[in-house]
This record gives structure tokens, C-alpha cells and sequence, in this order.
């Protein structure tokens, strides 16, 4: 799991196709939360990551967000 957030998560991030705007955990789940310019690109990347991981049960999600509120509603952030 280490390799995925030192390396991996960078790869989201090259280029600005993406930013990581928060993690959480609970129940033992790891969630990393981003947004991205082009969300068909970065699905190609996490399966990518998925594909090269198989030793976790890795899945993505993709929501139209365009007030932010996924972000704003997170813990310690601000309006």
C-alpha cells in the first residue's frame, strides 16, 4: 500500500490531470478522494494501478463535482 500512495498516486497527479484533495479510512477502507480535468483519463490510470496491484481490492469511482462539495464537506477543510 505504501508503493501506491509514494508512486502511484503521483502518477494521477502528472501532468495536472489530477489533484488528491483528501484520504480517509474507515472500517479498514482507504479511501483516496481527487479531482481531475479529464475523467476518462484518469480511470485509464487507476486501472492501470488497479491491474498492477492485485494483491488489493482496488476500485475507482468518477462523480461530477463542480461546486467542490465532495471536498468541501470533508473533515478540516473550509468553505
Amino acid at each position: 500500500m505504501q508503493n501506491i500512495e509514494a508512486t502511484d498516486v503521483l502518477d494521477l497527479e502528472r501532468g495536472g490531470l489530477a489533484v488528491l484533495v483528501g484520504v480517509a479510512l474507515k472500517n479498514g477502507i482507504k479511501d483516496f478522494i481527487f479531482y481531475t480535468s479529464d475523467p476518462k483519463e484518469f480511470l485509464v490510470r487507476a486501472a492501470a494501478i488497479r491491474d498492477s496491484h492485485i494483491e488489493f481490492k482496488l476500485g475507482c469511482e468518477v462523480a461530477k463535482d463542480k461546486k467542490w462539495s465532495h471536498y468541501l464537506d470533508f473533515p478540516g477543510t473550509a468553505a
